[in-house]
């Protein structure tokens, strides 16, 4: 998000411009986003997490705002206010979050 030229994401770009799911980069690029989700719910599930499969869809929705607001604003701060919000909804799931060490870069 800090490059120059940053574009956004190129899963996201791909579904928007092949917009025909039958396309081959349209089902890779959607497979990816799904096997990311995948990832979080799996995740949440080691952490006990209620309704992990639910909390994974949330966490992507912030991710994946983030990535669309700090193309559109040009402000990568986007990903810490996403992260914040991640970190209020794992927290009012009852999920332990231990405290994040802030980069100062």
């Amino acid at each position: 998000m800090r490059s120059d030229g940053y574009r956004g994401c190129p899963f996201m770009n791909t579904v928007a411009e092949l917009a025909d799911p039958s396309h081959a980069a349209h089902k890779i690029a959607v497979a990816h986003k799904e096997k990311r989700r995948t990832l979080f719910r799996t995740l949440l599930k080691r952490l006990q997490a209620p309704d992990p499969d639910k909390l994974a869809t949330q966490l992507m929705i912030l991710g994946e705002g983030a990535v669309a607001q700090a193309l559109v604003h040009g402000d990568p701060k986007v990903a810490r206010a996403a992260r914040e919000a991640a970190r209020v909804l794992l927290v009012a799931a009852g999920v332990h979050v231990p405290q994040s060490r802030r980069r100062t870069h």
